[in-house]
């Protein structure tokens, strides 16, 4: 609770200096890091105290115990690692591959749709029963995960 404070009082306080408020609402490290002020507040709302008991309590209560016991720990991660170059690195390659994503999941896409009817075509209906177990089979095979659960039986399909 003592770092809860200080995480309010932090926010605050840059909330009160910053020069324009609409960017410091849109900004998404900011948003970040009044959403890890929030346990503070949702705790009091409840009295302090969880309850001990998932299954007796009002909806309430066990929304706010999942909240803080669930996801308050990812904001607070998201609120650390804002520091670390490594992740900026990373973050700014994710934004960069973006723009090509599109093709290659439109090209997987197509790949797939042509491959699993190839297999659905020529595998006999007792291994491959559907068109979207075909499909399973092509995707596992393209992205090269290979599960086994289900594999081409012909010549054909093995191709």
């Amino acid at each position: 609770s003592a770092v809860e404070v200080l995480f309010i009082i932090e926010v605050a306080m840059r909330f009160f200096v910053c020069p324009n408020r609409k960017a410091f609402f849109l900004s998404p490290y900011n948003v970040i890091d009044m959403m890890s002020t929030l346990p503070l507040v949702m705790r009091g709302a409840v009295g302090f105290v969880l309850p001990s008991d998932q299954g007796s309590g009002s909806l309430l209560l066990q929304g706010v115990s999942y909240v803080l016991l669930c996801l308050v720990p990812v904001v607070r991660l998201l609120k650390v690692l804002r520091h670390f170059e490594t992740f900026q690195l990373l973050l700014s390659a994710f934004k960069q591959v973006l723009e090509a994503l599109p093709v290659l999941l439109y090209t997987q896409l197509l790949l797939t749709l042509v491959f699993s009817s190839l297999i659905f075509l020529v595998e006999p209906r007792d291994n491959i029963a559907s068109l979207p177990t075909a499909a399973w089979l092509t995707i596992v095979t393209m992205t090269t995960v290979g599960y086994g659960d289900v594999t081409p039986a012909s010549p054909a399909g093995s191709c």
